[in-house]
């Protein structure tokens, strides 16, 4: 299975290379802030040490709406299946501690070009 291509309007950051996607990965999204995006684009195949390194991620199911007091900058990427757990909502789960080095495929990362620019000067 291939990555899906990104909306017309979406403004990407960065990506990983395109690669297939293995079976037993599911597509999930991340909210993150200008600093936590950072962490992501040095690690890309696996979630950045210093992550929550000792609770489960909070992530979501790709249509999901993005929860209330989260970044505003959108990452999407393949987990295996076995990491997830069930969240507080149906749309939601969380990928189980510790997450430190937990394989991803696929890191996108979507968001105004302009806030980065912004928390970088």
């Amino acid at each position: 299975m291939k990555q899906h291509s990104p909306e017309p309007q979406e403004n990407i950051l960065f990506a990983a290379p395109e690669q297939e996607i293995a079976p037993g990965f599911s597509q999930v999204v991340r909210w993150a802030s200008a600093g936590e995006i950072d962490l992501w684009e040095r690690s890309r195949q696996s979630i950045p040490p210093g992550l929550r390194d000792s609770q489960n991620l909070p992530v979501a199911l790709p249509n999901a709406t993005q929860p209330p007091g989260t970044g505003q900058f959108r990452l999407e990427f393949w987990v295996s299946e076995g990491s997830l757990i069930p969240g507080a909502l149906p749309h939601w789960r969380e990928i189980s501690a510790p997450i430190s080095g937990v394989r991803i495929i696929g890191l996108r990362a979507f968001g105004p070009q302009s806030m980065r620019a912004k928390d970088e000067a």
